[in-house]
C-alpha cells in the first residue's frame, strides 16, 4: 500500500579520485576507441557475438560497446550500473537477496538472469541462482578495457542463459611498454559509500600479470522507504512485531548494510593464461521484503571462486584453436542470516532467527576452432564438457519449533540477550543433499561473404543435460551493406533458459521448488536498419520474441504458459563539432513495447485447469534515454544522462495496479591531470590522476512517489 501523496527530498553525493600511470593499453583500447569517428567505430573488431573476431557492423546481432572511458566519463560505480542506460532494459533494485533484477526487451524473470553474462568470453552467472549478483557489485571496474553487450539470444553459440542476450566483460590483458602501471579508483559519499578499485599491470617482453581488487560498503538509502505502507522504518523497530529482537542493534532498524569484495589475478605468457578470481557481495535485504516479514538488518552473503587455465594457439594462418580447463565454487555462505517472523493461529506472532548456507562446484572444459579454409567462407565450432556437483536444499539452522535453537518463539517472550540463537550451519556435504549433473554442448557457426558488404550466418548447437535431456537451438542472419551509409539485418534466433537449482531443488516457506521444471525457450526475430555517416549513428530494430514453458515461482514453480513480445529499440549516437570542445557526444534510445502478454494455466476453482491471458507486469512500454559527453580539453570532462520510464502497470496479483512513469537524471564532472595544477597531488601522485564530482536525481511524481538526489 502507498502512503499519502508527497514528494520525498534525499540528498546522496560523492566524490572519487582516480589515479593511474602509464599507458596500460591493449592494441586498440577503451580510450582508443573514445577518439574514433563513429563510422571508423563500425570497422571495429568485437567478438561476442559469434565467438569469434568480426568488424562490429558485420555482427549477426545489435551490438553495443560501452568503452572504458564511457565508464569512467559516466560515473558508473558498478558493473550493474550500465544497465540504467541500455535500450530495452527495465531495471529493479530490491537491494536485498536479489539485489538487481533485469527485465530484458519485455522478459520478466523472477530468479535467474534472462541474459548471459562473461568476464573474458566465460560466464560467470552463478551455480545456484544463475543470476549475476556478485559479478555486477564486486568485480573491479578498474581491470576493464570494454563491454560489449548483444542484443537477442546467442544459445546457439553458448548454450543454455543466454536468453535475451550476452554481456561479455573483456578486461586488460596487455600494455603498449614493459613495466609497472597502476589504477585506482577512490570514492566517498553519502550513505557511508566507500569505494576502493585498484588494478596494477607488470609487463616484460611476453610475460604478464595482472592484479585487480575491489572494496565497497554503504547501506540503504532510507529517504523513500516511508511513503510505502510495508516498507515504513518503524516497521523494523515494532515491538509488536519483532518482540525483543528490537533491543539487538546488529538486527533492528531500516540499515540493509552491503559489502564488496574481490581479488582477480592473472598470469599471461605469450598466448597462455592462468587466473584465480574470488568475488564476495553481502547485503541485508533491502526492500525485498515487507517489513512486518523480515527484518532487512541482517546479511546474505554470495560468493564466487573462479579458477582456469587458457591456451591460444595459431595451428595455420587459417586455424585457431583456443582451450579452457577451468574450476568453479560458489554459493552462499554460513555467515548469512535471516529473522522472520508471522502470525500463528495458535501462539500468535511469531519470530525467529536462522543460518542459511548452500555450496556447489563445477570442472568444465572448453575447446573451440576457428576456421577461414578459403576467403569469402569461415566458420567457428565448439565443444563444451561441464559436471556440476550442486547442493539441493539450503542448509538451515533455524526456523524450528519454539524450545528450539532458532526456533519461531511469541514475540512477547523473545530477549535479545538469551534468546537461543542457533550456531551456524557445518561446512559439511551431505550426500542426501547432493546432486551430480552432467552438461555436454557442441556448435557450429558458418559465416559465407557473398560480397564485401553482404553476408551470410547460419549455426546450431545441441544441448545436452542430464537433468532436461536435449536442447537444439539455431541461429541464421543476413547482414547487408546498401549505400549511403545504410545497413540492414535480419535475424532469427532461438535460446533457451535453465531453471535455476534453486528452483529446481532449494524450495523454502513462500517460495517452492520443482524438479521436473523444464528450460523456458524462445524464439526472436529481429529486423534492423541503420545509417552510419562519419559524425552520426541511427540504429532501429524491430523485434518480435516468443517463449514457451515460462518458469512462474510461487509457493509451487511450474512452467505455466508462453509470452509474446513485440518491441522496438531505436537508438542513436552523434558527434558535435563545436569550437572551443576537444569532444562533444550525444546518445540516447526510445524504447517501445507494443505487445507483452503472457498465456498462463491456472486453477479453474473445479478441480481443473484453464488458460488465461494476461499482460507481463513491471515493464514500462515507453523508455527513452539521452545523454551528452563533453570534454573541454584533456583536464575538463562532463557528462549528463537523463531516462525517462513510462507508466507500468504491476503484476495482476498486485493490488497497487501501476506504477506512475518517472524520470531519473544524473551528471559527472571529472578534472584530469591534477598534479599539473595542485601541488597537494605532486608528492603522492605519478601519471596521471582526475576527480570527479557526482550528483544524480531522480523524480518519481503522484501518488507515494519522491524527488531523491543519488550518487552512484
Amino acid at each position: 500500500m502507498f502512503g499519502s501523496s508527497r514528494r520525498g527530498f534525499a540528498t546522496l553525493a560523492g566524490v572519487w579520485l582516480t589515479l593511474a600511470s602509464g599507458a596500460a593499453r591493449a592494441q586498440v583500447d577503451g580510450d582508443d576507441l573514445g577518439d574514433l569517428s563513429l563510422d571508423e567505430l563500425m570497422q571495429v573488431k568485437v567478438s561476442t557475438a559469434s565467438n569469434v573476431e568480426e568488424k562490429l557492423g558485420d555482427a549477426p546481432a545489435t551490438v553495443i560497446v560501452l568503452t572504458r572511458a564511457e565508464l569512467e566519463h559516466r560515473g558508473y560505480r558498478q558493473l550493474g550500473d550500465i544497465f540504467e542506460d541500455l535500450p530495452g532494459m527495465d531495471v529493479v533494485r530490491p537491494h536485498g537477496d536479489n539485489w538487481l533484477l533485469v527485465y530484458w526487451r519485455g522478459f520478466r524473470g523472477d530468479v535467474s538472469a534472462p541474459y548471459l553474462l562473461m568476464i573474458d568470453g566465460l560466464p560467470v552467472n552463478s551455480l545456484y541462482f544463475l543470476d549475476v549478483d556478485v559479478p555486477i557489485t564486486a568485480f573491479p571496474l578498474s581491470s576493464i578495457e570494454r563491454i560489449e553487450v548483444v542484443q537477442g539470444p546467442a544459445s546457439s553459440v553458448y548454450g543454455p542463459n543466454a536468453f535475451m542476450g550476452v554481456v561479455n566483460v573483456i578486461t586488460q590483458s596487455d600494455a603498449d611498454v614493459d613495466g609497472l602501471t597502476h589504477r585506482i579508483q577512490l570514492g566517498v559519499g553519502t550513505e557511508r559509500a566507500r569505494v576502493v578499485d585498484a588494478t596494477v599491470f607488470y609487463k616484460q617482453g611476453t610475460l604478464r600479470f595482472r592484479l585487480g581488487a575491489r572494496f565497497e560498503t554503504g547501506v540503504l538509502d532510507d529517504a523513500h522507504a516511508g511513503l510505502y505502507e510495508y516498507t515504513r522504518p518503524d516497521y523494523y523497530r515494532d515491538r509488536q512485531l519483532w518482540g525483543g529482537f528490537v533491543d539487538n542493534p546488529g538486527l533492528a532498524g531500516f540499515h540493509s548494510r552491503h559489502v564488496a569484495q574481490a581479488l582477480d589475478a592473472h598470469l599471461y605468457k605469450d598466448d597462455t593464461e592462468l587466473a584465480a578470481r574470488w568475488m564476495s557481495f553481502a547485503s541485508g535485504y533491502g526492500v525485498e521484503y515487507a517489513g512486518d516479514r523480515a527484518l532487512n538488518n541482517a546479511v546474505w552473503r554470495r560468493y564466487e571462486l573462479d579458477a582456469y587455465l587458457r591456451h591460444k594457439a595459431q595451428l595455420t594462418p587459417s586455424i585457431e584453436s583456443r582451450t579452457v580447463l577451468r574450476y568453479r565454487h560458489g554459493g552462499i555462505g554460513n555467515d548469512s542470516f535471516f529473522v522472520d517472523g508471522y502470525s500463528d493461529p495458535l501462539a500468535g506472532r511469531v519470530a525467529a532467527f536462522s543460518y542459511w548456507q548452500s555450496g556447489n562446484d563445477s570442472m568444465s572444459a572448453f575447446q573451440d576452432v576457428a576456421m577461414a579454409p578459403v576467403r569469402g567462407f569461415s566458420f567457428i565450432a565448439g565443444l563444451r564438457l561441464e559436471q556440476k556437483d550442486l547442493q539441493k536444499a539450503y542448509d538451515v539452522n533455524g526456523e524450528g519449533p519454539s524450545g528450539t535453537p532458532g526456533g519461531y518463539e511469541p514475540v512477547d517472550t523473545i530477549d535479545a540477550s538469551d534468546y537461543a540463537y542457533p550456531e551456524p550451519p557445518a561446512d559439511v556435504r551431505e550426500p542426501q543433499n547432493r546432486i551430480t549433473t552432467e552438461d555436454v554442448g557442441a556448435y557450429l557457426q558458418l559465416r559465407k561473404d557473398v560480397t564485401d558488404d553482404h553476408h551470410l550466418h547460419l549455426g546450431g548447437r545441441i544441448d545436452r543435460n542430464s537433468g532436461y535431456e536435449v536442447a537444439p537451438t539455431v541461429r541464421a542472419g543476413y547482414v547487408g551493406k546498401l549505400r549511403n551509409g545504410v545497413g540492414v539485418k535480419a535475424l532469427y534466433g532461438q535460446a533457451f533458459q535453465e531453471p535455476p537449482p534453486r528452483v529446481l531443488y532449494g524450495g523454502w516457506d513462500g517460495s517452492g521448488s520443482d524438479p521436473d521444471l523444464r528450460p523456458q525457450r524462445s524464439q526472436t526475430l529481429e529486423l534492423d536498419a541503420s545509417l552510419t555517416l562519419t559524425n552520426l549513428w541511427q540504429g532501429l530494430a524491430f523485434y518480435t520474441v516468443h517463449s514457451t514453458d515460462t518458469i512462474v515461482v510461487g509457493a509451487t514453480p511450474t512452467n505455466v504458459g508462453e509470452q509474446l513480445v513485440l518491441g522496438l529499440d531505436y537508438t542513436f549516437r552523434a558527434l558535435v563539432p563545436v569550437r572551443r570542445f576537444q569532444r562533444i557526444e550525444l546518445w540516447g534510445s526510445y524504447t517501445r513495447i507494443f505487445h507483452a502478454e503472457e498465456e498462463l494455466q491456472v486453477d479453474d476453482g473445479m478441480g481443473g485447469t484453464t488458460r488465461t491471458q494476461v499482460r507481463i507486469g513491471d515493464l514500462s512500454r515507453d523508455k527513452l534515454h539521452l545523454g551528452a559527453s563533453l570534454e573541454r580539453d584533456r583536464h575538463l570532462s562532463a557528462t549528463l544522462r537523463a531516462r525517462w520510464f513510462g507508466r507500468r502497470a504491476v503484476t495482476p496479483t498486485n493490488p497497487v495496479g501501476s506504477v506512475d512513469g518517472y524520470a531519473t537524471a544524473d551528471a559527472t564532472v571529472s578534472y584530469r591531470d591534477l598534479r599539473d595544477t595542485a601541488p597537494l597531488s605532486r608528492a603522492a601522485l605519478t601519471g596521471h590522476s582526475h576527480l570527479d564530482l557526482v550528483w544524480l536525481w531522480t523524480e518519481q511524481v503522484g501518488e507515494g512517489k519522491a524527488v531523491h538526489t543519488f550518487a552512484n
